[in-house]
């Protein structure tokens, strides 16, 4: 009887000691964990972190744009600066990756990547060719960096014609009415020579040729009228270059 509570004491004094052991090791365990997450915190943030107990949530882009000129006229070249800012401290960023995208009106889209500077910034040059087309141009700004939330910007600017003159459908009128003029003068031409031959008493054959040398000439003049006015389109082109 003896040897039963015996052995009955001894199975509770070991269950005692497993209970003591687990509660020893989970405590450790969190200590430790505590640590881990205090030194990421520290790394991510610095000695200045305000947040020590909780992991670094992603930094914030301040970000300010500069577009030299709104508008701009056509065979002009736009300058965009972009400088990149952290927007808790207002400390410039530099090695931040910058991605600018300009969308004309009815045109595909040009992109060019750049990174900011020492200051901060990232400059961009846009070409607008003589025969871009006019209108409002949208501008995308995307700002990337590790540590920090990607962040996009847009804006954009117009583009204008260069001079008041400089438009479609002032070329085309223009042709239309330089071919017209030829054919105009082809024809009195023409008909000029045929009453000359007529009063020297030259042949009907001769007048009827010199006739259709004049239907001749003002076909042609029409043919230079439809070039003219083929002329007067314009396809919009825009260059971007960091």
């Amino acid at each position: 009887m003896n040897t039963i509570r015996d052995l009955i004491s001894i199975h509770k004094y070991d269950k005692k000691q497993v209970s003591k052991s687990f509660s020893s090791a989970l405590t450790i365990s969190l200590l430790f964990a505590l640590v881990g997450m205090l030194s990421v915190s520290y790394l991510a943030n610095g000695s200045n972190s305000r947040l020590p107990f909780a992991f670094a949530a992603d930094k914030e882009f301040d970000i300010d744009l500069d577009i030299e000129k709104d508008p701009i006229k056509r065979g002009d070249t736009q300058d965009i600066t972009v400088t990149v800012r952290n927007d808790d401290t207002g400390k410039r960023i530099s090695d931040a990756d910058v991605r600018l995208t300009v969308y004309p009106p009815d045109s595909d889209s040009t992109s060019a990547t750049d990174d900011t500077d020492d200051d901060g910034k990232a400059k961009f040059k846009v070409k607008i060719d003589d025969d871009a087309e006019t209108g409002e141009y949208d501008v995308k700004i995307r700002v990337s960096k590790n540590g920090y939330d990607t962040k996009t910007i847009n804006t954009s600017f117009d583009v204008i014609k260069k001079h008041h003159h400089d438009d479609d459908d002032d070329d085309d009128n223009d042709g239309d009415g330089t071919g017209s003029a030829a054919a105009s003068a082809a024809a009195s031409t023409g008909s000029s020579s045929a009453a000359a031959a007529a009063a020297s008493g030259t042949s009907a054959a001769s007048a009827a040729a010199s006739l259709s040398a004049a239907a001749a000439a003002a076909a042609a003049g029409g043919s230079s009228s439809s070039s003219a006015a083929s002329g007067g389109s314009s396809a919009s082109a825009v260059a971007v270059s960091d």
